[in-house]
């Protein structure tokens, strides 16, 4: 009996939807994803800078993620972490950290009907740079489970952030200069900006030249009222006493 020979094809659209298709299932395994945001930056020793956790669920509903974040410990460090505006409604376990090991850990659970998005906010941690170089904070462990009822794992993906550590900024002493300026006044005005003053009386206005002769006429009249007020005041003494002889 004869042998009966398969054909097979060596067609390039067979090999074309081979890794289509591949690459489409791979895909679809891992739609879901946990990202840090931001992903990069650069930042001074001493100064702290917020790094958030997201999921990104788009095409299945969860309900309960949970995640593993490490950093360099001697580069960061884990100052507080926050739940203010996330998805979750209630914590698993509330996020706790060390310093020591450079770990984060949480986990958190979001009522029905559960999140579908790409930017869903988990927790938020503040970080103080430390020390100069290359600080690698990565998601390292994590896990999503569906709003499907039977708490089915979602396939995920786990993204990490690089950010630069630069030296202190430094602060320089500002320095304060103080200017003393003298300033001499005089009530004493040169002869040529002598002030013009007049005087009006009805119709008469005297200038400077009649004012200096009035001046200088009442001087006068004081003057002669004053001589002849002791003339009249020795010639009557003299008449008193010359009347008194007589008697």
């Amino acid at each position: 009996m004869p042998e009966k020979k398969i054909k097979t094809t060596s067609s390039p659209w067979f090999y074309a939807f081979i890794i289509a298709g591949a690459m489409f299932f791979g895909q679809s395994a891992h739609a879901a994803s946990l990202y840090l945001s931001p992903s990069s930056g650069s930042y001074r020793v001493g100064q702290t800078f917020q790094v958030a956790v997201f999921v990104s669920s788009a095409d299945q509903a969860m309900n309960t993620a949970q995640a593993l974040v490490s950093f360099p410990p001697d580069k960061l460090e884990a100052v507080s972490v926050s739940t203010n505006n996330s998805i979750f409604s209630l914590m698993v376990e509330n996020p706790r950290f060390t310093n020591n090991a450079g770990r984060i850990n949480f986990s958190g659970i979001g009522l029905n009907p559960g999140y579908v998005g790409s930017h869903g906010r988990l927790v938020t941690i503040n970080f103080k740079a430390k020390s100069i170089g290359q600080a690698k904070v990565s998601i390292t462990n994590g896990q999503l489970l569906a709003n499907d009822g039977d708490g089915s794992s979602i396939p995920i993906s786990l993204g990490s952030g690089a950010y630069t550590i630069l030296e202190r900024k430094i602060v320089e002493p500002e320095l304060l200069v103080t200017t003393t300026v003298n300033i001499t006044t005089s009530t004493v005005c040169p002869k040529d900006h002598l002030p013009n003053i007049f005087l009006k009386i009805n119709d008469l206005i005297f200038d400077q030249s009649a004012l200096l002769l009035l001046l200088l006429l009442l001087m006068i009249i004081i003057l002669a009222a004053i001589s002849f007020w002791g003339f009249a005041e020795a010639f009557i003494h003299e008449n008193k006493h010359h009347f008194k002889r007589k008697k």
